[in-house]
């Protein structure tokens, strides 16, 4: 399975059974290139204890005393237990009980003793050398893919010249398999109905599935279902090129035939002018485009259809989707039911913009300054080996790119004459103001079957190109972004067209998208400035079109004074794409009260909170940097230990402290303080005593502002040892609205600062920073070097 290592490598670090090892993947590559992922699914950065117990007690009196420490809350031995039983060891946890009875030990009472579990914690000063050692996940393994980690290292150990002589070895070979193939391939395309022969012209299915065979790819049956098509139902073949993920289909085929005598009633009742006459008149124009291309049949009549199709045919609806200047037609086989007799056994894992960036950190990081070459595998297999004598190390690092995209790529592949009866859209028509049949030829926009069979042929075609071309490319759905270095990066270019069309596919040829590697480009809306490769990084940002976009329609709205759910919705999706881009995380603050529009049911009008949403969506938008991924050079992180603490009778007293190492000039400082009276009454005015949410969040945007000018371009760890806190770190939200204020001007630091926070945990126990929270100080006479410091309070911390 080509993804597998990655995912089976990140689930074993994990140490879980049951985890979603694509999405912990994708967790890994985000975290890669400069993103905070969410969640807890990545491992601590360091276990929680230094080591585990497993003691022995026999003793009545102590198994008495262990059991009624496992329901007390922080399950900490105390030093009289271990006088009691010198093999447990004071300050460590309880983590497990087993009685002497429940290890099937006949006759012998659960209460005279049995098997104690503990962890013990490192001390403080142990878990601030350890956390000195970390590397942060920013600088990691990029989990880019082993295929595409060995094409890299293969170009930058054996020179241009070596891969471009493995390549003309390739095209020529190939040729001619093509050439003698090409009888076999002319016969099973006659053998395909006239309707389905002009969607895959030119198409040599069989010489893919012989390139995939000898390129070690394990999905065998690409000539089958090429020539065979896509069946739009039913459970599709598994490929072993995916991820094993189990989704059968929620109806039955003849669940959905059964009811599409009433469904295609509804969806012809349905079909008619979307209220914009320059919208119909354009869809109807394409439809009618596709029909004169072959990638419809049509129109017919209900009584064609049932002649042709029997009576069970099923209709789908086809509506109109802008996309820019774009007009995309949309077949809804949802609507028919036809989607929900689709199942699959994988799970399409599409890199998409982290695994790209990942693709050009390995690129760029992968030469060392003393012209070694490592580059660390999935599976934590280090590759070593020494620059090729051709490249300078500045040359080495010098890289552009492009994207090339597919012509109208799921028209190039056709669908199952089987699946014909679910292949028949409706749309309107404008010229008579009814409604149209059409058969669908090749795959439509719309059909998650499309979306599998044809990522199915893409796939391979990607591995095929990775690993016996050695083109160093991602793929996402119908974009094959591309890089390479400098000087090699025409005849890559060169390459990758001539596999694209000695397999007959088509190559779009578009201005916007036909262009040559370059410094910058785009990639799904994102830009990818390259220009300081060399420098040792490269920058990530939004298209400017795409946040010109965005606040053009905010302002929309803004005129209009209503917000619908669904348009809530739909700019909460465009802004979590675009906040991807920026260094901090905001979505949840940012977006809080659109989500709450966009689950609403009847609600439409502008309130201020979703007004003031709407200035602040679009001032982070147009204010943020770019998000610079540094490859090459980076300094080691800081070490940021928070904590808070509440005490006294009413919670009336509120202390934070928090401690600083910098490994670059070994400088550390330490702050603690009391929570102004100021700050504290805005917390509490409310109502709640207990401040502690607040009381943990507040030294790290202290810690933030205070050393905000060594944390610039800095990777950080933050160690906080309150789970709630660190959560609300992590996601930027909080269903606290002084969490919120907090958790926003932490945003704005980061933001500002462009850092890159990682939030870990630290127990208690372990926590340097809880000292200073309770304003003792002693702990830091052992650092000679250690130095005080004395954060301003601000006059408030409301937004």
């Amino acid at each position: 399975m080509v993804p597998s290592p990655a995912a089976d490598h990140a689930a074993a670090l994990l140490g879980a059974q049951e985890v979603d090892r694509t999405k912990l993947l994708g967790r890994h590559r985000a975290a890669a290139t400069g993103k905070r992922p969410h969640g807890r699914l990545l491992p601590q950065v360091i276990p929680e204890f230094k080591r585990i117990l497993e003691v022995e007690v026999t003793d009545e009196h102590v198994w008495g005393l262990l059991l009624a420490l496992s329901v007390s809350s922080k399950k900490i031995v105390p030093a009289s237990l271990e006088v009691l039983w010198p093999g447990l060891e004071a300050g460590s946890k309880l983590l497990g009980l087993t009685p002497v009875s429940e290890r099937g030990d006949g006759g012998v009472q659960a209460g005279c003793g049995g098997g104690v579990r503990l962890g013990v914690f490192r001390s403080k000063l142990e878990f601030l050398e350890v956390a000195k050692e970390l590397v942060h996940p920013f600088d990691g393994p990029t989990f880019a893919g082993d295929e595409l980690l060995l094409a890299v290292f293969n170009q930058l150990t054996q020179g241009v010249k070596a891969i471009r002589e493995k390549r003309n070895t390739f095209m020529r070979w190939y040729r001619k398999v093509a050439k003698d193939l090409q009888k076999q391939e002319d016969k099973y395309h006659c053998a395909l109905p006239k309707s389905k022969q002009s969607v895959c012209a030119g198409k040599r299915f069989l010489l893919l599935q012989q390139m995939a065979k000898d390129a070690g790819y394990p999905d065998t049956g690409l000539a089958a279902a090429g020539f065979q098509g896509v069946k739009l139902t039913g459970m599709a073949e598994a490929t072993g090129a995916f991820p094993e993920a189990e989704r059968p289909p929620v109806m039955s085929e003849k669940d959905v035939m059964k009811a599409a005598k009433w469904s295609r009633r509804a969806a012809m009742g349905k079909c008619v002018s979307s209220g914009d006459a320059a919208a119909d008149k354009e869809l109807w124009e394409n439809t009618v485009l596709e029909r004169d291309k072959g990638w419809l049949s049509g129109p017919f009549s209900e009584e064609e259809l049932s002649s042709r199709l029997g009576p069970l045919w099923t209709a789908s609806s086809r509506f109109p989707v802008r996309q820019g200047d774009k007009l995309r037609c949309i077949d809804n086989l949802s609507g028919s039911f036809v989607n929900a007799a689709f199942g699959s056994s994988e799970k399409l894992d599409l890199g998409g913009i982290d695994q790209l960036a990942g693709l050009v950190k390995a690129l760029i990081g992968g030469v060392l300054d003393n012209r070694d070459v490592v580059l660390t595998l999935s599976t934590g297999v280090v590759l070593r080996g020494v620059l090729h004598c051709s490249f300078s190390i500045q040359e080495a690092r010098d890289i552009c790119g492009r994207t090339l995209g597919l012509e109208s790529a799921y028209r190039q592949l056709f669908t199952a004459s089987c699946s014909a009866w679910a292949s028949v859209i409706v749309v309107f028509c404008p010229e008579s103001g009814k409604p149209e049949l059409f058969c669908l030829e090749a795959l439509p926009f719309g059909a998650t079957a499309a979306v599998y069979g044809f990522n199915r042929m893409a796939r391979a075609i990607w591995f095929i190109g990775v690993t016996m071309l050695g083109l160093l490319w991602t793929i996402f759905y119908d974009d094959f972004p591309h890089v390479d270095h400098v000087v090699s990066s025409s005849e890559s270019h060169q390459s990758s067209l001539e596999l694209l069309e000695l397999l007959g596919w088509s190559v779009t040829k578009s201005a916007k998208k036909d262009k040559p590697m370059a410094k910058s480009f785009v990639v799904l809306g994102v830009v990818f400035d390259l220009s300081s490769s060399a420098a040792g990084y490269f920058e990530v940002l939004n298209k400017p079109d795409r946040i010109e976009a965005i606040c053009e329609t905010v302002r929309r709205f803004r005129e209009a004074r209503t917000f619908s759910p669904h348009e809530a919705a739909s700019l909460r999706g465009r802004f979590q794409f675009a906040e991807a881009q920026l260094f901090a995380r905001m979505s949840l603050l940012a977006l809080r009260p659109i989500s709450e529009r966009a689950h609403s049911q009847a609600l439409s009008f502008i309130t201020d909170e979703i007004d003031s949403a709407f200035s602040w969506v679009c001032e982070v938008l147009c204010s943020a940097v770019p998000r610079r991924v540094v490859c090459v050079g980076s300094l080691p992180p800081l070490l940021v230990l928070t904590d808070g603490a509440c005490e006294g009778v009413c919670f009336e007293l509120v202390t934070c402290g928090g401690v600083m190492f910098d490994p670059v000039d070994g400088a550390l400082e330490f702050f603690g303080f009391e929570v102004e009276p100021r700050i504290l009454s805005e917390w509490t005015r409310d109502g709640p005593r207990q401040t502690i949410r607040q009381a943990e969040l507040y030294p790290v945007l202290t810690a933030k502002r205070f050393w905000a000018n060594r944390m610039r371009y800095r990777r950080i760890f933050f160690f906080i040892d309150n789970d709630s806190a660190r959560d609300a770190l992590i996601k930027c939200g909080s269903t606290f609205v002084h969490s919120r204020a907090i958790l926003k001007a932490c945003a704005d630091c980061e933001s500002l600062c462009c850092t890159y926070p990682w939030y870990a945990r630290v127990a208690s126990e372990s926590n340097l920073g809880d000292d200073p929270s309770r304003l003792d100080f002693k702990v830091f006479e052992s650092f000679p070097r250690a130095c005080q410091v004395h954060p301003v309070q601000p006059c408030s911390l409301e937004v």
